[in-house]
């Protein structure tokens, strides 16, 4: 722009100089009043001249950056936020069913916090593959090495075999969750387990919902026809600002106002630096999960997980009612007792259900009896004390 502006300087210069014109300062008398007020319309009037196209690219780009910024805040505190606070949920939740130090418990407890933190580790390397096209770019960015996830302690060496060849690993994690859960609650271990394996799974769909809702956001770049008119317009704008400073630079050689000249050369300058600077703003911010300086930072984000649910875990060990006015422990955390999931299959008042009758265009097999085979009548599964005793006190009148 600078060079732009030194051309258009000669230019201007030459042609004032050797060719006639009506309008011309190189006899320019600095003591004649009405050529001084002349000279300074004449600087003011081309000074101006951009202010309708600064005006239109001000407005352009505006929305184009408030857009890139929106969406960036979306990212970390609607969508990532939603997969951390998941997480602080679920210790919450372990901390409270499972407060006791023994080894099943505490394994419970690791389990589900250790998966939590895996699963925002790995999208972070999800988000990362958008910009590895090639070999080289996928070694640098780490997107496909599990191997660290295991020297970290997130990952088991038959879990790292499970996600080798997945193309949603972050997402597959939830299902982990999910299933986790769902076995406690198969083996007894949680209160309640229809009602808690219900609303746990509500939440890990609610966690793998913004990690898709990420991917998606990341993968989705802006139309090309909006990005090549924004930046046409600033080039634009930066162009003529730079023909204006050079005509005002040849201008101020003959009338001697050197600090019109430096005004505009300063104005070009810091114009050009502001203007390239929004426009990279979006390259910047377009995925934040990449591992520049100014992206989100996967380690601090897991380490503060990490750390808010350690600190569920301690609180739901050790509660203050578990300790004297001395401050010494004489009690247990209280904990609620386990419960088996009891399903009925039908009552002692339902009808048994009536025995299979073949189809008799089916073909039957060799030595296949080919009347309708009889079943033996099964037990029927009643409650204890509801419909087992309705029965047989009617049997027995």
């Amino acid at each position: 722009l600078v060079l732009i502006a030194f051309i258009t300087a000669v230019i201007t210069y030459l042609c004032m100089r050797w060719v006639d014109s009506p309008v011309t300062w190189v006899d320019y008398d600095r003591h004649d009043m009405a050529e001084v007020f002349e000279v300074l319309d004449e600087f003011q009037v081309v000074a101006s001249t951009s202010e309708t196209v600064t005006t239109l690219v001000a407005f352009v780009l505006g929305l184009y950056v408030s857009k890139s910024v929106d969406i960036w805040w979306n990212l970390r505190f609607d969508q990532l936020q939603t997969v951390l606070n998941t997480i602080d949920s679920l210790s919450m939740r372990m901390a409270v069913y499972f407060p006791g130090q023994g080894d099943s418990d505490m394994e419970a407890k690791a389990t589900v916090l250790r998966y939590g933190a895996l699963s925002v580790k790995l999208l972070f390397k999800d988000c990362r593959e958008v910009d590895a096209w090639t070999l080289e770019h996928r070694l640098v960015s780490r997107c496909d090495d599990l191997h660290e996830l295991e020297q970290e302690g997130l990952l088991l060496p038959h879990e790292t075999n499970l996600l080798v060849d997945c193309p949603c690993k972050s997402q597959v994690v939830w299902v982990w969750i999910a299933s986790y859960m769902t076995k406690l609650c198969l083996d007894g271990r949680l209160p309640n387990p229809l009602a808690n394996q219900e609303s746990v799974l509500e939440e890990c769909i609610e966690a793998r919902n913004s990690i898709a809702n990420i991917l998606a956001r990341v993968n989705t770049q802006f139309p090309l026809s909006y990005t090549h008119l924004v930046v046409f317009m600033v080039k634009l704008l930066l162009y003529v600002h730079s023909i204006i400073a050079g005509y005002i630079f040849a201008l101020s050689f003959f009338t001697s106002y050197w600090y019109q000249a430096a005004v505009q050369l300063a104005y070009l300058v810091i114009w050009s630096i502001f203007h390239m600077g929004l426009i990279n703003i979006r390259e910047h911010i377009a995925n934040p999960f990449r591992d520049n300086p100014c992206d989100f930072s996967s380690a601090m984000l897991t380490a503060r997980s990490l750390n808010h649910s350690k600190a569920f875990f301690e609180a739901g060990t050790h509660p203050p009612y578990t300790y004297d006015k001395e401050g010494n422990g004489t009690h247990r955390a209280a904990a609620l007792p386990p419960q088996l999931i009891v399903r009925q299959l039908y009552g002692g008042r339902m009808k048994p259900r009536a025995p299979h009758t073949p189809d008799p265009h089916t073909p039957r097999r060799e030595g296949e009896a080919s009347g309708p085979q009889q079943t033996p009548p099964r037990a029927h599964a009643s409650a204890p004390g509801v419909d087992g005793e309705v029965d047989n006190s009617r049997r027995t009148a």
